[in-house]
């Protein structure tokens, strides 16, 4: 495995994204295959663990922890802050009393003294100044609650006014070969700052695996089900991106899933993937092998270029 800073942490590059741990919004989930994987995350090398308590209402962080056990010390665990869940829906609360509450909230949950990477989930929804919503993780840092401090889905004209307040360690934002926002503002502006980039989304929920190419059909409970992505004319333009990778993966003899992960991180630091079973965590592990190969790299950006895909 090769790693790469955030903050003061030595993350892996691949990062296991704990939402489906939640049991929510994936379809049918095989807990006990989900908590294989991470034991076999650990003998690979992976100690970067991303999680939330909106996944299943910190369901997520409990069966994370008892994957993990005593190896909990040893590794990077990122949370994040800020959704409350009381209402109808979610929404983002970032006043400084619900923060400090939720922060430990998750510290009771997942048996830590110090968060090593504290995220703010996303922009808040109920008018909460930026300056008193980082003030008071300043504060928490102080008291040593949280180690580092990243952000989630946040717009690159917040991050000047948030560094007023807090040294940002991380930024992780949706990356993919199909979703390429960032590259204009964040990747530059993160780069500028010497600020880490988590990419979420890199294998865009299972679309660039190779898996899909023809429609898929989703039970009801898995979010994919009502992607528009994968389904009529925005399914269809991505399947020639799709069968080029297929190619490029058989040439390598590496999984395509590999191939999508290792162009990812030629962007941003760490790639975070939702991961189910042990299978699919030594295919995506894969992807290290691929991290110094520039001609696939180009060959990729050049197919992207010729399907107009930016």
């Amino acid at each position: 495995m090769k790693y790469r800073s955030i903050g003061s942490l030595s993350a892996s590059v691949i990062g296991f994204g704990c939402w489906q741990l939640g049991g929510e919004y994936w379809g049918e989930i095989n807990i006990t295959d989900c908590q294989k994987a991470i034991g076999l995350a650990l003998d690979r090398g992976i100690n970067f663990f991303d999680t939330a308590p909106l996944y299943g209402n910190g369901t997520a962080d409990i069966r994370l922890l008892d994957a993990l056990g005593p190896k909990r010390h040893n590794v990077v665990i990122a949370t994040k802050t800020g959704v409350e869940t009381s209402g109808a829906h979610a929404r983002s609360n970032l006043s400084p009393a619900f923060v400090r509450s939720d922060i430990q909230a998750s510290l009771k949950r997942l048996r830590l003294e110090s968060i090593p990477l504290l995220q703010v989930h996303w922009p808040c929804e109920v008018g909460t100044p930026l300056a008193d919503t980082f003030s008071m993780l300043q504060q928490l840092q102080q008291e040593g609650l949280i180690q580092n401090v990243g952000i989630c889905n946040y717009p690159a004209k917040d991050i000047p006014t948030i560094q007023r307040y807090v040294k940002l360690a991380s930024i992780q934002s949706a990356y993919s070969m199909i979703r390429r926002e960032i590259e204009a503002d964040i990747i530059p502006l993160a780069k500028r700052s010497n600020i880490s980039l988590i990419g979420y989304e890199v294998l865009a929920r299972g679309l660039l695996t190779g898996k899909y190419l023809s429609e898929p059909t989703f039970p009801s409970t898995d979010l994919r089900s009502h992607d528009p992505r994968f389904s009529g004319a925005r399914f269809a333009s991505y399947r020639p991106l799709v069968q080029n990778l297929r190619k490029i993966s058989h040439k390598v003899d590496l999984p395509v899933c590999a191939v999508t992960i290792a162009w990812g991180l030629q962007r941003v630091d760490i790639a975070l993937v939702g991961i189910k079973t042990p299978q699919q965590l030594v295919h995506n592990a894969k992807a290290i092998r691929l991290l110094n190969a520039p001609k696939i790299h180009q060959t990729i950006d050049t197919i992207l270029s010729l399907l107009n895909i930016v």
